[in-house]
């Protein structure tokens, strides 16, 4: 082995100047739109996705690099979040409790969508 030269790095181990800009891949709670068909699935993936594979026509869509946030509060207490490329005004999410539809509106004002109806509660600790 020869000294004073630098080893190399594998080259799928990290992104080059050829490649360009990394596609947007999102994890989490999802609930994604298909663009052929407008079917609306909602799921959770721990694997970063870049595009939704629809199971009603087994069309392709791709993730745009910014999804909006959803936060759905349902009246059996439950309460969690996903991240949506829906682009509607209002649309039904279930509840991953008690399966029941929850109606969610979009608030310009915070730039998520939120649940119609329900108060907005302050999530600070107290005393923080």
């Amino acid at each position: 082995m020869q000294t004073g030269t630098k080893a190399r790095a594998h080259p799928r181990a990290g992104a080059t100047a050829a490649e360009g800009k990394a596609r947007p891949q999102h994890a989490g709670g999802l609930i994604i739109k298909c663009k052929r068909c407008g079917t609306a699935r909602a799921f959770y993936t721990h694997k970063p996705l870049e595009r939704y594979h629809c199971l009603e026509c087994k069309a392709y869509t791709p993730l745009p690099p910014e999804l909006a946030p959803v936060e759905v509060i349902c009246e059996c207490g439950k309460i969690f979040k996903y991240q949506t490329n829906v682009t509607d005004p209002r649309f039904d999410a279930r509840c991953v409790e008690c399966s029941a539809p929850v109606a969610v509106e979009y608030d310009e004002k915070s730039g998520r969508y939120c649940t119609i109806g329900a108060e907005r509660r302050d999530r600070r600790r107290p005393g923080r």
